[in-house]
This record gives structure tokens, C-alpha cells and sequence, in this order.
């Protein structure tokens, strides 16, 4: 005799071929997830007790607690909803303000308007990457100039024999005046780079 009977599933519920088991699981899961959906509005509040201990809870504080209430979540407009001091204060201050002078307080900033600024500073952050390479490489390339300017100023220096080509495509070695003047344009050329 079998423990369990197959009983017909109810019209429209179940698909067919669901062992008991299998039911009860399925009705367990539809029960577990209606309780999170419950709870996804549900209000925490957050306050101190009369010994200064911080409290959270999801039912509101006594009467008797030392500072306002904090709530988070839910729909915010419960009665015992506070916003901490410091932001209350700042909210009042800004308020104040925008009164005093006439306009109306700023609006919160929409997410629209977050990312647009998140790209924004993407954007500079990029702009600065790259010009901060520019500078990197054009700082690099200086040195290599200064680096050669300043060998071949050494060697006209110490009387090493120089060639060059001239119009016709011949080599010719430097005489005594060429190399003086090949100095003196080579140290201005060590200057220029080497600053």
C-alpha cells in the first residue's frame, strides 16, 4: 500500500507530472519569495536608547529615546521618519539660504545629470593621461638631442677629425676655422636643448 496517493493536480497550477515533493517545493519558493517582496518596503529605523546603545530595528522607537529616529527604506513618509542631525542641519542651512536669497533650493541631481558629469571627469582624466604622455615623450626626446648635441660638442672639443659632405656630395674633414664655427653653433644647440 503506498504512502502517498496521486491525487489530480488543480487545473491550471502545476504542470502535469509534479511529484508531491516536487509541489511542496515549488509552493515553498512562491511562499519564500511573497515574504521577500513583503519585506522589500518595509521600514528600518535607527536611534539611540536612553544608555546611548544605537538600536536598529524594524518596528519605530519608544517614546522614550534619547534622538530622533532614522528610517531607511519603505516610502520615507512615516511619521517617525527624521533625517540624522548634521543633515538635517545642512538641509535647514541651505534652505535658509535660498530663501535669503531669493532663488528657489537646488534640485536633487538626476541620474541624467550623474553620469553626464561622470563623463565628464572621464574625459579630463583622459585629456590629462594623455598630455601628461605628450609631455613624457617630448621631455624624452630632449634628452636624446641634448645627449647627441652634447657628444659631438665633446668631440669637436677635443680635436676629433670631423667629415662632412659638401654640395658636390664629396667628404671633407673640417679645417680649423670650420670647426670653430661648428663649436660655437653646437654649443648653441647644447644650450637650446639642455635647459
Amino acid at each position: 500500500m503506498p504512502i502517498f496517493r496521486r491525487s489530480p493536480p488543480a487545473p491550471g497550477l502545476l504542470p502535469r507530472g509534479f511529484t508531491p515533493l516536487a509541489r511542496a517545493a515549488a509552493i515553498a519558493g512562491i511562499a519564500a519569495l511573497a515574504g521577500l517582496a513583503g519585506q522589500a518596503g518595509a521600514e528600518t529605523y535607527i536611534w539611540k536608547d536612553a544608555n546611548g546603545k544605537t538600536i536598529i530595528s524594524d518596528s519605530p522607537p519608544p517614546r522614550t529615546s534619547k534622538t530622533p529616529a532614522r528610517s531607511s527604506g519603505g516610502d520615507g513618509k512615516n511619521p517617525g521618519y527624521a533625517l540624522p542631525a548634521d543633515k538635517a542641519e545642512a538641509a535647514q542651512g541651505k534652505n535658509a539660504q535660498a530663501s535669503s536669497n531669493g532663488a528657489p533650493a537646488a534640485a536633487p541631481k538626476t541620474m541624467a545629470d550623474k553620469d553626464l558629469e561622470f563623463r565628464k571627469r572621464q574625459m579630463e582624466n583622459r585629456d590629462q593621461e594623455e598630455k601628461a604622455a605628450k609631455e613624457a615623450q617630448d621631455k624624452a626626446r630632449r634628452q636624446d638631442e641634448c645627449k647627441r648635441a652634447s657628444e659631438y660638442l665633446a668631440a669637436l672639443q677635443n680635436g676629433q677629425r670631423i667629415a662632412r659632405f659638401n654640395d658636390k656630395g664629396e667628404r671633407e674633414i673640417l679645417d680649423d676655422a670650420q670647426r670653430d664655427s661648428e663649436i660655437a653653433r653646437s654649443r648653441q644647440s647644447v644650450n637650446e636643448l639642455c635647459k
